[in-house]
């Protein structure tokens, strides 16, 4: 990664200050984009988007028109952008679209949760998990929910192999279940899981066939929807991490391989 510097007639004043860098995305060896904060001369943290068509060698700036609290970032093609933010009060998330590069943004769908996420099959159809399940069909400029047979939790996770087939974590939290749909999330069939029947706090990915569900410190695989499954011992470590000065307060939760 290169400095950036700026330069006062024949001399080089050096790295400058550009900003504190929140989230990097590239779309291609070329396109990307970085947005973070800095502060004005008033030390007000002003959120800006940064663009690269040259693969980081120079950068143009824009302005971002909210305050950044944002939640993901999703970087569709050379033109749109989206990302998810959240309220002061960690509520009433809201999807933001751009279709010039990000130049512009306006808000768009229903309003997502803290948890929310995209979560793109391609670069047209994608879901937010929610309290309920959010969908585009055209890369993000309009979203709408999808009514499901599903009570009584919220969608951690989703996973679309194709426009219909997918899977979800759903539940109470820190309780999910493995969830199947084979009409686009109308409707979700539960799939058993042996080693964890009363529901999990753990994530899982689905693909070439194969579900893997990450579990306390083991991986679960299965091929036939965990009518039989494998057991992984990937070397998870779990970590406990206090920043607080009370001995033994779980403050920090971490895995690592």
């Amino acid at each position: 990664m290169k400095y950036e510097s700026t330069a006062l007639g024949i001399f080089d004043l050096g790295p400058q200050n550009t900003g504190s860098y929140h989230w990097i995305r590239f779309l291609d060896s070329q396109n990307g984009i970085r947005i973070g904060t800095k502060e004005d001369t008033n030390f007000k943290n002003i959120p800006f988007l940064d663009r690269t068509v040259n693969g980081g060698e120079s950068w143009e700036r824009s302005a971002l028109p909210q305050d950044l609290r944002m939640l993901d970032l999703f970087y569709n093609s050379i033109q749109e952008i989206l990302y998810i933010s959240y309220g002061l009060t960690y509520s009433n998330s809201v999807i933001y679209h751009s279709n010039d590069a990000g130049n512009s943004f306006h808000s768009t769908g229903p309003s997502a949760s803290y948890d929310s996420r995209f979560y793109f099959l391609d670069s047209l159809n994608g879901w937010v998990n929610s309290n309920s399940l959010i969908h585009t069909v055209d890369g993000g400029n309009i979203w709408t929910t999808v009514p499901n047979n599903l009570t009584g939790g919220t969608f951690q996770k989703v996973k679309f192999l194709n426009p219909t087939l997918g899977y979800a974590f759903y539940g109470p939290t820190q309780s999910y279940k493995l969830y199947k749909t084979v009409d686009g999330g109308a409707n979700w069939v539960l799939i058993p899981l042996p080693f964890a029947l009363g529901g999990i706090d753990g994530t899982f990915d689905v693909g070439a066939g194969k579900i893997v569900i990450a579990y306390q410190e083991k991986l679960y695989g299965s091929t036939d929807e965990f009518i039989t499954f494998d057991v992984m011992d990937p070397g998870l470590k779990k970590v406990m991490t206090s920043y607080s000065n009370t001995v033994g307060n779980p403050a920090c939760v971490l895995y690592s391989f």
